[in-house]
């Protein structure tokens, strides 16, 4: 999850939603895309279905 929307190299604007936070709170999810990640060895990665979610903080990851 992001909340700059200039982070994405893709958006789909699409997708509305709302997900539920720490602490019971519920924010707004209005689109997904894709977000491109340099890794230690200057290889570009590509993250796919990250979602925007505005006023969002801290950007959030999670990789199973």
């Amino acid at each position: 999850m992001i909340e700059n929307k200039n982070s994405f190299i893709q958006l789909e604007e699409k997708t509305k939603s709302n997900i539920t936070l720490g602490g019971g709170r519920t924010q707004e999810v209005t689109s997904k895309g894709i977000r491109a990640v340099k890794s230690k060895n200057g290889l570009t990665k590509y993250i796919l279905d990250v979602l925007y979610v505005p006023g969002l903080a801290p950007n959030l990851l999670s990789v199973g």
